[in-house]
Order: C-alpha cells, then structure tokens, then sequence
C-alpha cells in the first residue's frame, strides 16, 4: 500500500498536482466507485500523453523557428493555395499573439513549418484531411486564393502532394483541403495561449541562436 503511495505521488509530480488531485481527477473520469489500484495505471497513462505532447510542442516550436531563420537568410519561393477560413483565422490569431516576441512572423512562416513536420506521404495528409473534416461535421468551407512564401523543403513537400493526387486521381481542391488541415494540425501542436518563446525553441539549433 505504501508503494502504491509513493508511486502515485511521483507521478503526481510529474503532472503538476497533489496525489489527492490525481485521485479527484482519476474518480471524476473513471467514476467514484472505480478501484483505488486502478489510479496507478491511469496517471502513468496522463504522463505519458504530458510528455508526448510536450515532444510534440517542442519539434512544433523548432520548426517554426527554423523556418524563420532560413527566411532571414535565404529566399522563399511563392505557393499559391486557398487556406479554410477557419484556419485563416487561427493563423492570424496565433501572428497576434506570437507578435508579443516575434514581431516578423508571418503566415508562410506557419505554413512552412506545418508542411515540413507534416505527414510526407498522401495516406498520411489524407488521414488529417479526414480528422479534420471529420471534427467539423463533415462541411469544410473554401478559402480565398492567396500567395504565401514557404522554404525549398515545403515547397517540395507541396509539389511532391500535387504528384501524388494527380496520381490518385483526385483533384487540386483537395491540395488546399490538406494544406489547410496540415496547418490547424500545427496550431493545436502549439500552446494557446502563450507567446513564442524562442530561446527555449533554439535549443538543439545552434544556428537558431547566432
């Protein structure tokens, strides 16, 4: 009993909380007859979804980071495509808010970055495609047209996706579907909420802090 304590309260640590915080949480989902000795389990289980999630903020933080730097030195091609309004929005939104310490951002930053940590084979875009549609009731409105600039990786990534649907037969307005379900993809990889913070995304890219 005492190990169970003890472990319990570790990995009440690692989340953040109290051990009776753990259990409050762990009987509010499970219910409030569910077994103590199932606690354990469960909380080893919320950890690992922490830590997956923090993985996956971080690659998100250095991409974007990256790609802002390679834009400083290099020149970024020009990609034509029409982003759902929705997300439209919420890359605005997420410029607003990231301003606060990266005031040069721009949208093709977020692009590029969604497209290069983004799924590189169709079945992949296509299975985000489905989420996201499949999060929206099934109805995804069209953008408007616009011209965004992307680094040499994207702008492969998207050419190699424009082969690979005219291969499958499917059409071009299917390209901005994906493009537009890769990038809200990359925004919920961020954190809400909280400005970019790019001393701690340059971490593992030296040649993001020179």
């Amino acid at each position: 009993m005492t190990t169970d304590f003890k472990q319990l309260q570790q990995l009440a640590r690692a989340l953040g909380l109290s051990y009776q915080q753990v259990l409050a949480r762990y009987h509010a989902e499970r219910g409030a007859e569910a077994c103590h000795s199932g606690a354990i389990p469960w909380a080893r289980l919320q950890v690992q979804r922490v830590q997956e999630t923090g993985l996956r903020t971080a690659q998100a933080e250095r991409a974007l980071l990256a790609g802002f730097v390679e834009s400083q030195v290099h020149s970024w091609a020009p990609l034509g495509f029409a982003l759902v309004p929705e997300v439209q929005e919420a890359v605005e939104a997420r410029i607003a808010l990231d301003r606060v310490t990266m005031p040069r951002f721009s949208v093709g930053h977020y692009l590029d970055a969604a497209l290069r940590t983004g799924p590189g084979q169709l079945a992949g875009q296509l299975a985000c495609l489905q989420d996201f549609v499949e999060s929206r009731g099934g109805a995804v409105p069209k953008g408007r047209s616009s011209v965004y600039f992307v680094g040499k990786d994207a702008y492969s990534k998207d050419s190699l996706l424009r082969f690979a649907l005219v291969k499958a037969g499917l059409p071009d307005e299917k390209r901005h579907a994906v493009l537009s379900a890769l990038t809200a993809d990359f925004l919920d990889r961020l954190p809400s909420d909280v400005p970019f913070a790019p001393a701690a995304a340059s971490q593992g890219h030296p040649e993001a802090a020179r």
